[in-house]
């Protein structure tokens, strides 16, 4: 049976005030098979590293353009193999799209397994994963001059603790950021946002190798992207 799954791809767009993220973009895409955690992962991996090494990260919509390419690139290889009952007839790529060349295929898996759906349909209900990838605007990971550093969102993070606010609708936050710090410190609090924010780390998985209870990473990770959509506000003041 197939390993049903659906991905999201998410760049965090909040506005101030805006607190149930509907001004985020989101490309999703469903995939039919090999949906398991050890195979999408593996794929979102090695998508990162081309994306990076080629400076071709262009938000949601292109990634999600690109998992889906390079993913039913994988399987072209099948149908060049040799055998009679499946190969394509083709001497250059422009021949893969000669429907004469392919009649003689029935539902080939290139054609098939991928579908690029309307984030707010929601999800299936019979995909056994659904995974969303959050990209941020921070200026380490985009590049671009005009987004905050991660040591603008680290300093936010640091005030809030050392000066919780009272009566605003992030304080529960400001004070687990003035437990967190006291607990681990001020150099373990910004390695756990850099790894949210820059190297796209889940929030329970960014506590890795630095005694952090996971629950803290979940808090340290919330805060950071909250008091990240807080940082254009105050440049306007």
């Amino acid at each position: 049976m197939s390993t049903r799954s659906q991905l999201r791809f998410v760049q965090r767009v909040e506005q101030p005030g805006e607190t149930d993220g509907g001004a985020d973009r989101v490309a999703q895409v469903y995939r039919h098979s090999d949906g398991s955690p050890g195979s999408v992962l593996r794929d979102l991996a090695q998508l990162k590293e081309l994306l990076d090494a080629t400076r071709a990260e262009r938000g949601p919509g292109y990634t999600a353009a690109t998992f889906v390419f390079l993913d039913k690139l994988s399987t072209i290889d099948l149908y060049l193999d040799g055998d009679p009952e499946r190969t394509i007839d083709a001497a250059k790529p422009a021949d893969l799209l000669e429907p004469a060349n392919m009649e003689h295929l029935d539902q080939p898996m290139f054609l098939l397994g991928h579908g690029i759906e309307a984030p707010a349909d929601g999800i299936h209900g019979d995909e056994e994963y659904l995974y969303s990838e959050p990209l941020y605007d921070v200026r380490e990971r985009t590049g671009n001059p005009e987004h905050p550093p991660i040591d603008d969102v680290v300093d936010l993070v640091l005030e809030r603790a050392e000066n919780p606010r009272v009566d605003h609708q992030n304080a529960h936050l400001d004070e687990a950021m003035a437990t967190v710090v006291d607990r681990y410190g001020s150099e373990t609090i910004r390695t756990v946002i850099y790894r949210v924010l820059v190297e796209e780390y889940p929030f329970r998985t960014a506590t890795a190798d630095l005694d952090v209870d996971n629950v803290d990473g979940v808090r340290i990770g919330t805060a950071a992207t909250r008091f990240l959509a807080e940082l254009p506000a105050q440049s306007d003041d």
